[in-house]
């Protein structure tokens, strides 16, 4: 049965913790990056950053308040990366998540023809532009954890509860009663 992550921005205090636990759980590098006047950071998704929360201050009700909006790979129910790779280099697993397969299985079929990142809507598959045999990289949504009976590690480093990890279609129902009980929540 698919797997899914409910994000509940409203539970959300920005405090990285999803950022951290996806770069040590998948062995990524700290990527430098410089100040730029505002609380965003990284600045953008991208080869070493799979997951990213970004700070947004809004007005409501003559007042500022902060939200915090987490971004990743969606792992689509009919993934448009999957659908647009003809080296079949994504595949999507029984348990929900949308995989690179050189990643994964180690089988270079990828040619870095790049039409997954024009055909995903949402702008996540990155391309290694410093390397000299790129990859394509995104969220895996913890595929090994999941193998291993563990939520992704996302999932587990979040302190405030905004990450919440089960069945897909629990959470979608869980979601739909959030929101029913308080209409308000999602302006």
């Amino acid at each position: 049965m698919p797997k899914g992550v409910l994000v509940d921005i409203t539970r959300c205090f920005g405090c990285r913790s999803c950022q951290v636990a996806c770069k040590q759980w998948n062995d990524i590098p700290a990527t430098p990056t410089t100040f730029n006047n505002n609380w965003d950071n990284p600045p953008e998704l991208n080869a070493y950053n799979w997951t990213r929360v970004g700070y947004h201050l809004i007005e409501k009700d003559n007042q500022i308040k902060w939200r915090f909006v987490k971004t990743q790979c969606m792992h689509c129910e009919e993934p448009a990366c999957e659908s647009a790779c003809f080296t079949h280099s994504f595949v999507k697993t029984k348990e929900g998540a949308v995989i690179y397969k050189p990643t994964e299985l180690n089988q270079d079929f990828c040619v870095g023809c790049r039409y997954c990142m024009l055909a995903c809507p949402f702008n996540i598959p990155k391309f290694e532009w410093d390397k000299a045999l790129p990859f394509l990289r995104k969220c895996r949504f913890c595929n090994d954890r999941l193998h291993e009976g563990l939520e992704p590690a996302c999932v587990t480093a979040c302190p405030s509860g905004a990450l919440k990890f089960g069945e897909k279609e629990e959470l979608l129902a869980e979601a739909r009663q959030r929101i029913d009980a308080n209409p308000a929540y999602i302006k």
